[in-house]
């Protein structure tokens, strides 16, 4: 049903307005797309460098353009996650706002009808992923703070970080019957600080999106090693 950009967007804004409905403030925050980034070429590989680039603006038509081809070039990409967090912005600063408080962050700025907090004016960041943690950092301690993601990495770097968070910090992740909240001082409290602080250097060692692993070492056996791994071990991880 959606012909052009704007139909996508509208979409869009739905989507977040929905996810939106019961929290006070809202930060919505986009991936960045450089050229010569090791996340690029691993896209250049993925697709054997073939990739058709959209201008993206409100008449885009794209009806008969499947979402694989749509973004399939990183300047489309760059493109589409400006112009939809242009959209958030200006219906957040309207009469017709629902969203409440709310930053936005694509590029390297942020942007609201609030005050952008001094570490969040720019950035170097270039994933989502770590681009959350810096707006968790800015949250006051004594909120209940709920981090949406689907990716499994930004739940170790809140386990990592956690000390700095909230005390109620929770990764909302999964789909329909799947979806949960799942506690982060639960699992900071079990794993002991030691362990959380030396988290990150097993997760690259073990296999992350940009690291390989030990062939015939899958995650879960490995995890169980680190478990029992007494401080020589987890130092130099750490």
């Amino acid at each position: 049903e959606m012909n052009t950009c704007q139909d996508f967007s509208g979409a869009f804004i739905q989507i977040v307005c929905n996810m939106a409905a019961q929290y006070d403030e809202v930060r919505l925050v986009f991936d960045r797309y450089i050229k010569t980034s090791l996340k690029e070429q691993m896209r250049t590989k993925r697709t054997k460098g073939k990739s058709t680039y959209y201008h993206v603006k409100d008449n885009t038509l794209i009806q008969n353009i499947s979402l694989k081809d749509f973004l399939s070039d990183i300047r489309t990409k760059d493109e589409l996650t400006k112009y939809l967090a242009g959209k958030i912005v200006h219906l957040s600063k309207s009469s017709s706002n629902r969203l409440k408080k709310l930053l936005v962050t694509s590029g390297t700025q942020a942007e609201g009808n609030i005050d952008v907090p001094d570490s969040l004016l720019t950035h170097s960041q270039e994933e989502a992923d770590t681009l959350l943690v810096l707006h968790a950092l800015t949250v006051s301690n004594d909120a209940e703070l709920v981090v949406s993601s689907p990716d499994t990495d930004v739940l170790l770097l809140l386990v990592y970080m956690y000390p700095s968070l909230p005390i109620s910090t929770t990764f909302l992740t999964g789909k329909g019957k799947t979806k949960r909240n799942i506690s982060v001082q639960s699992i900071y409290s079990n794993l002991g600080s030691k362990r959380a602080s030396a988290l990150l250097g097993f997760h690259a060692l073990t296999g992350s999106d940009v690291s390989g692993r030990f062939a015939g070492r899958t995650k879960d056996s490995c995890f169980k090693a680190f478990m029992h791994c007494d401080d020589e071990i987890l130092d130099p991880l750490a």
